[in-house]
């Protein structure tokens, strides 16, 4: 009798052991219920060329505030100002002739001349800066391929559909061919579809959330593309109704409060993105753009 409730025992431990063992299983296949890191590299390398075009647009626009010889330069002129500023009085006080005219004017030649060396030195290191961001962008795109061709069979094998890798590939060409181009617009509309089109692959993944990351980059690259082309309705439905993205972002990232934080800064700009439109302003664009595309990349 003792051993048959000494046998009973042990096999109710057992199966009590067994189901702890299956919920720990459960959870960790939960958490690990995320893209893999080729999809998720193919989205970064994506973001890195909407972001080296973004670079060349600030340089072309000098609002490359990285670029400490432009305040050498501007020092360096006004030092020059300032020299000549001080010879001018004194050649008023001399009451000379022909001879200190003459060295006068040599010297504001000479000026002039360093003037316009500086003035092309710096046009030249603006366009080395441009050929060396645009190769960053080269580099990026031959990644995207190859991290591609790492991931399609996988991303078959998960469900990706035959229509979605061809929406992707087509988009991600399009991008290729306007960087070939040099024609930013078209980087930025292509480069940003290519990120829509990631957002169901991301989704067969159910705790990652960079698909609906993915639909607000999109839509604040479509909201900067309508507003510099005077469309300002258009750039207003491109962030209209963005409230499913940022509550299901919300429910993912939990009590995450660093995460929620910089969610709801998103959520705020978005909401009040019309407000800069009213100042026709392509810089004001431009940093719109710029602040909301680092705030989410602060919830990678």
């Amino acid at each position: 009798m003792k051993f048959k409730k000494t046998f009973y025992l042990i096999i109710i431990l057992i199966l009590i052991s067994g189901c702890t063992n299956n919920k720990k299983n459960n959870t960790e296949i939960k958490i690990l219920d995320k893209a893999p890191s080729t999809l998720e590299d193919i989205y970064k390398d994506i973001s890195k060329v909407l972001d080296g075009v973004g670079t060349i647009e600030r340089i072309n626009l000098d609002i490359d505030f990285k670029n400490e010889d432009k305040s050498t330069d501007k020092q360096s002129g006004e030092e020059s100002s300032s020299r000549e500023e001080s010879k001018n009085p004194q050649d008023l006080q001399s009451g000379t002739g022909n001879m200190e005219k003459s060295e006068s004017q040599n010297s504001s030649d000479k000026e002039s001349q360093d003037s316009n060396k500086s003035s092309s030195s710096s046009e030249d290191k603006i366009d080395e800066k441009i050929k060396t961001s645009w190769k960053d962008v080269d580099k990026s795109l031959e990644s995207i391929y190859l991290k591609w061709s790492e991931y399609e069979s996988d991303g078959i094998k998960k469900g990706v559909s035959k229509d979605r890798v061809s929406q992707l590939k087509d988009s991600i060409n399009k991008m290729t061919k306007s960087v070939e181009e040099r024609n930013m617009i078209g980087t930025y509309e292509f480069g940003s579809l290519s990120l829509l089109n990631l957002k169901p692959l991301f989704d067969l993944y159910k705790d990652d959330y960079r698909g609906e990351i993915c639909d607000l980059k999109y839509s604040i690259y479509q909201y900067y593309i309508k507003a510099i082309s005077n469309d300002k309705e258009g750039a207003l439905n491109a962030v209209a109704s963005k409230e499913e993205n940022i509550n299901k972002i919300r429910l993912l990232i939990g009590d995450d409060e660093k995460k929620t934080k910089e969610l709801e800064k998103v959520s705020t700009q978005l909401e009040n993105l019309d407000i800069s439109l009213n100042e026709d302003s392509k810089r004001v664009y431009i940093l719109e753009k710029d602040t909301l595309i680092k705030n989410l990349e602060s919830l990678e």
